[in-house]
């Protein structure tokens, strides 16, 4: 296992949990990052860290975690987006 790559990965999911509430942005981790919580230790190498968050702080968190030097995928938050004002009408 990559320690220094768990260690990285490990201070963004504190520093995106520590903005998250200061912008009023409740926020959960996901996937396997969350199951390594759940137990207890990191249990494998991560390919990335999965985040839950409420459709309609979809835009919030995309700016915070922006902030943060984070990188959004391509047309994930444009969809969310698109479907949230869909149902709206």
């Amino acid at each position: 296992m990559d320690q220094k790559r768990a260690r990285r990965q490990l201070d963004l999911i504190a520093g995106v949990l520590e903005a998250a509430p200061v912008h009023g942005v409740p926020l959960w981790l996901r996937g396997g990052w969350a199951m390594d919580f759940f137990l207890g230790e990191v249990s494998r190498d991560h390919e990335d860290i999965d985040w839950f968050a409420w459709a309609p702080d979809a835009a919030v968190v995309a700016d915070v975690l922006t902030r943060l030097g984070h990188t959004p995928l391509p047309g994930r938050l444009e969809a969310a987006l698109h479907r949230r004002q869909s149902s709206a009408n």
